[in-house]
């Protein structure tokens, strides 16, 4: 039985997706249960039964594998409550089963240690990250198709958390602990820094006459096509436009008015310039080597 901590879009989703593929999710805890609403609807719509939701962090004990679906901060806090209310359990003479209780952060950057608390008390501790950006609406029963999922933990733990990947249509593969914050910052590189690339794009179409919605729907669509040239292809391969195709000119107008109009704009937009011609200009040396 699966229960999960938090009901934030990690949560959410995962709590729906898990249910929708029968792997018997148990309920949901959180401070906020009216932020649990949503999940109630998405069980309905599906046709399937919604998960116990609850305040009751003891109903984690229950479980056979908890999520920590909480922000970064917050886990430290969250390993030490549940691991005093393990610790109480045992005490009060109630036995644990046969396999060790699983606990799994969601985090990508947080380490392992984290989670001492709760290996002290017993459980097997780990980790499962879908590289995916999770969406506040309903997900599709495929949403997490094909996507990678870093896992990371004790061999239980592991065990549990490539078992659920697969389950979900993902692509497990080990994090090791060192590697973390390189992996978190590629991630947060393309899933946050391309927004605000976007977001200053945005700016640029409503200047040149479109509506926002409009802007906003066009540029996603930019995005989407490029997305699909780099899943495709390597980076140099797929890029388009001026630095692939050398044109000096066009560059420096771009970055004149950029400079006019936003200096974010200019500064961001002269960098990544730069890294893509230098990128270009790298294999353009090894192929004629």
């Amino acid at each position: 039985m699966i229960w999960v901590l938090g009901a934030g879009r990690a949560g959410g989703t995962l709590s729906h997706l898990l249910a929708r593929r029968g792997l018997g999710v148990g309920g949901l805890v959180t401070r906020h249960p009216a932020r649990a609403a949503r999940l109630v609807t998405w069980c309905r719509a599906a046709g399937i039964a919604r998960p116990t939701i609850t305040t009751d962090w003891r109903r984690l004990l229950e479980a056979s594998i908890v999520l920590l679906a909480v922000p970064d901060d917050a886990l430290p806090g969250v390993a030490r409550r549940l691991g005093d209310l393990a610790r109480r359990q045992r005490e009060d003479g109630a036995r644990p089963g046969r396999r060790p209780r699983v606990a799994l952060h969601l985090s990508g950057a947080a380490p392992l240690s984290v989670l001492d608390p709760l290996a002290a008390a017993g459980h097997a501790v780990g980790s499962l990250h879908p590289l995916c950006v999770l969406p506040a609406t309903r997900p599709p029963l495929d949403l997490l198709a094909g996507v990678a999922f870093a896992v990371a933990g004790q061999p239980a733990a592991r065990r549990s958390a490539v078992r659920l990947a697969r389950r979900l249509g993902g692509v497990p593969w080990h994090l090791p602990e060192t590697s973390r914050l390189d992996y978190h910052l590629a991630a947060a590189v393309v899933a946050n820094d391309s927004v605000a690339l976007v977001a200053l794009a945005i700016d640029r179409l409503r200047a040149a006459g479109l509506g926002a919605p409009t802007a906003r729907r066009a540029l996603a669509r930019l995005l989407l096509s490029t997305a699909q040239a780099l899943h495709a292809t390597e980076p140099a391969r797929a890029l388009t436009g001026p630095v692939a195709r050398g044109d000096a000119g066009t560059l420096r107008a771009h970055l004149r008015q950029a400079r006019r109009v936003d200096p974010d704009l200019a500064r961001l937009h002269g960098e990544l310039s730069r890294v893509l011609r230098n990128r270009v200009l790298s294999r353009r040396r090894r192929r004629s080597t």
